[in-house]
């Protein structure tokens, strides 16, 4: 017992790791910075590429691979007909609407691009976006929840 006296014990409950809401802005920020970082690329006239680096263990030898190969990145602005070019912001695979009804951002050029992506990464990392992103997984969430009648292949009693 003389060992843990020299030690300073006290009562501590653990820290949770981070919030759901903190999780989620995080992913949006981390996204935000690959769109912010291949417009940059565009406007310097090279390209943009993310490697993803896979272990595969080879059948023969039991040993284990590393593979690099490259992800495809969609860019999540486009041209529209009347010559301006338009950003929207994407959660997953869903679109975020900044503003009720208004799911996009209209600007000149890449140059307009890369502001607006600025704008909207500073405001994702103040919480600004996170009632919209909320609003989008507690669509999902209740979409996923509700059941559908199956069709029945028994015979009627």
């Amino acid at each position: 017992m003389s060992g843990l006296n020299a030690l300073k014990l006290v009562s501590s409950k653990p820290i949770p790791k981070s919030n759901p809401r903190e999780i989620r802005r995080q992913k949006l920020c981390k996204k935000l910075l690959q769109q912010l970082e291949m417009a940059r690329c565009i406007k310097a006239g090279g390209t943009y590429e993310v490697v993803i680096t896979k272990r595969i263990k080879d059948d023969e030898t039991g040993e284990f691979k590393e593979l690099q190969h490259p992800k495809k990145i969609k860019p999540w602005w486009w041209t529209a007909a009347d010559g301006k070019t338009c950003l929207t912001i994407r959660y997953g695979a869903k679109t975020l609407e900044l503003v009720s009804g208004r799911n996009a951002v209209e600007t000149d050029g890449i140059d307009g691009v890369i502001s607006a992506l600025e704008v909207v990464q500073k405001a994702a990392q103040a919480g600004e976006l996170d009632l919209q992103i909320e609003g989008l997984v507690s669509k999902h969430s209740e979409a996923s929840q509700t059941t559908r009648p199956t069709l029945s292949l028994r015979k009627p009693a």
